[in-house]
């Protein structure tokens, strides 16, 4: 470059290179070599290096460099003289005749927070004030593009935490469930070797005491039980496939027909059905769950009625259950999905708390969601979104 007419061209264009290709991937070492290649690829410096803030903000760490002899992820504490560390760095062959003057530090910066410096070295000190203005416009577009990908690895750190954390517990469940079972059983089974072998032996009161003791046992048991059953639900991984709803639900009223009789319950399908993504086995047990949570709680002096319909949103399908029961009052209506909460006293309806929760759970893990509407005394609507059949697979869309 011989005078400004002949720079600007080149400091446009270098500007313009690397908008288009800063950016471009979601790895931080990738998009720092691919700043530090276009600066060596415009021939107008000699050297340059990329600095950033660690975790601490109080040491600058070597991100990458080229035309300097830097070990990888070298760092050096905040307000150190940038000036003696490049002299320091160059290779021995330059460092007698270097001018401080071709050197120039720009502040990483985005929306007036420090991020790092990239510092440059020019081909020579006349170019430094021309390559300013451009340089300050790249320093500005890499900063954001760094920024981004800093809170994106944050995060991805983050999710990788909660998940270890997440499996952890349920590993911890799953074996306070298993190991807990065992005692338990024994308790249980020697409560009842007492009620049939010594009955006689006994006052009344003793096989009073001996008979809480057994049906405690027993309902530990069967609480442990669904704990090690919520706990190993999904751990297994998903079987994803198209799954056609409606072949789920005939399946799910097929296998409570006896309750469905009992209660002469009304069960009304709509006759289209969608197909979605995930899997056969837990989407099944997602639905005859709502189901059989419709079909226990109900008005004794209401004909039972249960609907089932969908619709569409957006990319997912929403599985709608609606019953004339009970209902739910709105202070607990959040609470219901959660691991052994029961709204009715112990012992007025059959169940531990689980089936709402392996709902809730089994929906999540498709990615999905469920809630309710309710009203005491007017029943319920269950609705669960699922990611919606892809493809060839994917149903027309029909009204009921």
């Amino acid at each position: 470059m011989n005078g400004k007419a002949d720079e600007e061209p080149n400091w446009r264009e270098l500007v313009y290179r690397l908008s288009l290709r800063l950016g471009a991937t979601l790895d931080l070492s990738t998009e720092v070599m691919t700043l530090l290649t276009g600066l060596r690829e415009s021939g107008c410096f000699v050297a340059a290096a990329v600095l950033l803030l660690d975790e601490s903000q109080e040491h600058l760490r070597v991100h990458g460099t080229w035309g300097l002899t830097v070990s990888p992820e070298e760092t050096m504490p905040v307000g150190t003289d940038l000036t003696a560390w490049w002299r320091a760095a160059l290779p021995r062959e330059r460092q007698a005749d270097w001018q401080a003057a071709s050197l120039l530090a720009l502040p990483l910066t985005i929306e007036g927070r420090l991020l790092g410096v990239l510092a440059v070295e020019c081909t020579a000190p006349q170019v430094v004030e021309a390559c300013v203005p451009s340089l300050n416009t790249i320093a500005s577009l890499a900063a954001s593009v760094f920024r981004n990908l800093q809170r994106y690895q944050a995060l991805e750190r983050t999710v990788a935490e909660l998940e270890q954390r997440n499996a952890e517990l349920q590993e911890f469940a799953r074996i306070v469930a298993h190991d807990l079972q065992a005692p338990l059983r024994t308790l249980w089974g020697f409560a009842g070797f007492l009620q049939e072998e010594y009955a006689e032996m006994l006052d009344d009161r003793a096989r009073e005491y001996v008979k809480f003791i057994h049906e405690g046992a027993q309902r530990a048991d069967r609480l442990l039980t669904a704990l090690h059953e919520y706990a190993r639900l999904g751990t297994r991984g998903l079987t994803w496939e198209t799954v056609d709803l409606g072949e789920v639900l005939q399946n799910c009223v097929q296998d409570l027909q006896a309750t469905i009789e009992e209660t002469a319950a009304e069960i009304v399908l709509t006759s289209h059905w969608p197909k979605v993504q995930g899997d056969r086995a837990l989407l099944q047990q997602l639905v005859q769950n709502l189901l059989a949570n419709a079909l226990q709680f109900r008005r004794p002096e209401v004909p039972l009625r249960i609907e089932v319909t969908w619709r569409e949103e957006k990319q997912q399908i929403v599985l709608i259950v609606k019953d004339n029961g009970l209902g739910i009052a709105k202070e607990y209506q959040e609470r219901i999905f959660q691991i052994f909460q029961r709204l009715h006293p112990e012992g007025t309806y059959d169940g531990l708390g689980l089936g709402l929760a392996l709902v809730k759970k089994t929906a999540e893990l498709h990615r999905g969601q469920v809630w309710v509407e309710s009203e005491p005394g007017r029943g319920s609507t269950f609705f669960v979104a699922l990611p919606r059949g892809e493809g060839k697979d994917r149903a027309i869309v029909r009204q009921c």
